[in-house]
């Protein structure tokens, strides 16, 4: 064999790799995204057929205002598996980064959906203590148990692995949907209604 045709088939074995490793790392990296460690991150329907997955963070505006469309799209939607990727971005002492721990640290108490939907559900993109010990009197979480788990390894492990897995799906900025291949990022005043984020869970569903 001529070293012209060993060339060519080096490279063709090469790039048949290359393929093959690329399909492998995304399929490696998606089933990191859907399927957390955690149980308390999968709402919805866990036996759902369709995942669709949210990276949010809960002072953020547009996070606030895509929440009640996708929660009436979960109740509409019986066969959507919902899994929740709070992400925290800036600094140890930033609210957009303390809200993430405590409501991860009320996960480790078994009241991650109490806590998700309260702050996403709060006006503003601070939340006082006050408000955090209403909700622990509300629902019986210990609050120097929280506050303690906020600050532990545990919930900034969770932290650092939503990181991971988003910097892995080339996700950035909040709020975003990830659909199987497909990522939706609502920008300014695109939040969908019902019935747009119907059309883009078919759509997304459709391209897989």
């Amino acid at each position: 064999m001529s070293i012209f045709y060993r060339v060519v088939l080096l490279f063709l074995v090469l790039a048949a790799g290359y393929t093959l490793y690329g399909i492998v790392h995304f399929k490696w990296m998606y089933h990191r995204v859907e399927n957390p460690k955690q149980d308390f991150l999968i709402l919805g329907n866990p036996d759902g057929e369709t995942t669709i997955i949210e990276f949010l963070n809960y002072s953020c505006g547009y996070c606030k205002d895509l929440h009640p469309v996708l929660k009436e799209t979960i109740s509409v939607r019986k066969d959507l598996r919902y899994v929740v990727r709070p992400l925290a971005y800036g600094a140890p002492e930033d609210s957009s980064v303390i809200s993430v721990k405590i409501v991860l640290a009320a996960g480790l108490q078994g009241k991650f959906y109490e806590f998700h939907e309260a702050f996403l559900e709060y006006p503003h993109p601070d939340f006082p203590d006050d408000f955090i010990r209403e909700l622990c009197d509300l629902y019986g979480v210990d609050y120097e148990q929280l506050i303690s788990d906020s600050n532990g390894k545990q919930v900034k492990k969770i932290m650092d692995k939503h990181l991971a897995v988003s910097n892995h799906a080339t996700i950035y900025s909040v709020p975003s949907i990830m659909i199987g291949k497909h990522i939706y990022q609502p920008l300014d005043d695109s939040i969908p209604d019902l019935q747009e984020m119907l059309v883009i869970i078919k759509n997304a569903k459709g391209k897989q």
